[in-house]
């Protein structure tokens, strides 16, 4: 593989990196916000430590907990295809035994709970 094919590849990771993060710290953020203002909108003596949290922000900062953790995943499967388009035999390999593993990691996490 060329220099110049390896570098678009490690750009085009570490690109999907940065966006990933980014996006799932500001659906976390915008969660724990709509968390605040609602326990704030509660009459309760402490609305910090209420115990009765908004499905909205429940379920924003869900959503954005999902999107940290498909932040890698998507990395590895892009950096297969990247591999594969690139006819690098022995990276290609490893990211998809890397994403094999994960695939089987979340199936059976998703068994088991």
């Amino acid at each position: 593989m060329m220099p110049t094919t390896e570098r678009r590849i490690e750009k085009l990771v570490s690109g999907i990196l940065r966006v990933g993060v980014t996006i799932s710290a500001s659906v976390i953020a915008l969660g724990f916000a709509v968390y605040l203002i609602s326990a704030a909108l509660q009459p309760a003596k402490n609305p910090l430590y209420s115990t009765q949290a908004s499905p909205l922000a429940t379920g924003l900062i869900t959503i954005g907990l999902f999107l940290l953790i498909l932040t890698p995943v998507s990395r590895v499967a892009v950096a297969a295809v990247a591999y594969a388009h690139a006819k690098d035999k022995g990276m290609t390999i490893v990211a998809t035994i890397v994403l094999a593993m994960l695939a089987l990691s979340f199936a059976v996490g998703l068994l088991l709970s």
